[in-house]
């Protein structure tokens, strides 16, 4: 198996370059952004400098993931299409929510957490 690197380094809270992953699919990525973004609490309040930057960074990671997802999706076409989805876990999520990998349903969610980091200023 050969890896491709991007010739750049990629900025911070970047996943990968401008193609779709040819090694993680579409539903990993929304896996992984459901996941980082399940693990910031809805409530800040009370939370210290040190808490508040941690849960932002963990949003980001949601928003990178989420992003990679959007990849996915050709300039023709509204949503990822199914031979994108080469993991069972893929497959799976596709299969139970198509919905969430429509653009208009990730532009929605990338755009509500972007505006909510303002959230996470210390």
């Amino acid at each position: 198996m050969t890896f491709t690197l991007a010739p750049d380094l990629l900025p911070a809270g970047v996943i990968g370059g401008p193609e779709p992953s040819r090694i993680i699919d579409p539903g990993e990525f929304l896996w992984l952004s459901d996941i980082a973004a399940s693990g910031v609490p809805v409530d800040l309040s009370g939370m210290s400098g040190q808490q508040l930057l941690d849960a932002r960074q963990v949003m980001e990671r949601a928003i990178a993931a989420l992003g990679e997802v959007a990849k996915f999706i050709p300039p023709n076409r509204d949503e990822v299409p199914v031979e994108a989805f080469t993991s069972e876990r893929g497959k799976e999520l596709h299969r139970e929510r198509p919905d969430r990998f429509r653009r208009t349903d990730i532009e929605e969610r990338l755009r509500s957490y972007q505006a909510g980091l303002r959230d996470f200023a210390v």
